[in-house]
């Protein structure tokens, strides 16, 4: 009985020990993949890709709120940073102001990113350009920049000879100004620019305007719905959250539905190489540059 009662023991201490080593390979699994796509501290090019080499289609990167990995995001500065580092394209947000002024900004408070406090909806397009820009990357190097106006921000891709992608934010309550939006891009020669927003009608609205330009719906999670209203509404494609690894299992949908891949934001090289993988082909990011 003594023999049995060991032979027992024995085989509950080796269970044991084979249940913690399968759960320790199971967590070093979880947190390296987290550490192999964590995103870069500092810029890097995207020659670094071991597919780099391979492209069959070009892949395109746009400049995440201007080059916000070498200047503050969403300023003039972080255009001509974003056009200096020859990127496809430099995204940048659009909100009202309380006077009904489009403005770049991606919060809808300014504390963040400037020397003033309270919501960009509440505040006269005087009293935003009043203040002046103290957050993002690299600060101290651009001590003047203050936010510019939507103008402005196409303006400076006009100068610099980059596509501008305009991020179209809305807050609840506001009447949104899409005309001033429509005759700004036409201003610009709307053809080379790209409009993006996570609200399905502030595209159709758009599109309404300017039937040719193009559109495409950001979305943090995919869904066979949102897939279907996009090819229905003539949405020209959908961009998602990279980080959101379930996304990736709609690639294959997006595209058979005619609609074009996108992926925010990736910066990290191995992130990017496996979305190129998975037929995505416009990358935004704020730290991969062009080589």
């Amino acid at each position: 009985m003594k023999t049995k009662a060991v032979s027992s023991k024995r085989k509950k201490k080796i269970l044991f020990v084979v249940l913690v080593l399968v759960l320790a390979v199971v967590l070093a699994g979880i947190f390296g993949s987290r550490a192999y796509y964590r995103p870069s501290d500092e810029v890097i090019s995207v020659g670094l890709s071991q597919s780099v080499n391979d492209f069959i289609m070009p892949v395109k990167l746009i400049a995440h709120r201007g080059f916000s990995g070498l200047a503050p995001e969403n300023t003039l500065a972080a255009v001509k940073a974003a056009a200096d580092a020859d990127f496809d394209g430099c995204e940048f947000d659009i909100r009202m102001t309380g006077d009904g002024r489009w403005v770049v900004l991606h919060d809808d408070d300014v504390s963040r990113m400037t020397d003033g406090e309270g919501l960009v909806s509440e505040m006269t397009l005087a009293e935003v350009q009043s203040l002046t820009i103290d957050g993002g990357n690299n600060v101290i190097q651009y001590p003047d920049e203050t936010i510019p106006t939507m103008e402005e921000m196409l303006a400076a891709c006009a100068e610099y000879g980059i596509a501008p992608v305009v991020e179209l934010k809305v807050e609840d309550g506001q009447t949104p100004d899409y005309d001033a939006v429509a005759a700004a891009l036409r201003a610009v020669n709307f053809t080379s620019c790209r409009l993006i927003s996570f609200d399905l009608d502030d595209l159709t609205e758009m599109q309404r305007r300017l039937p040719e330009l193009d559109t495409r719906l950001l979305t943090s999670r995919v869904s066979g719905e949102q897939i279907s209203l996009c090819a229905e509404r003539g949405v020209h494609g959908i961009s998602f959250n990279a980080g959101n690894r379930s996304n990736l299992r709609y690639t294959e949908k997006i595209a058979a539905a005619g609609l074009l891949l996108g992926a925010w934001t990736v910066d990290n090289i191995h992130l990017l190489d496996q979305l190129y993988e998975k037929g995505v082909f416009e990358i935004t990011t704020n730290m991969i540059y062009p080589s």
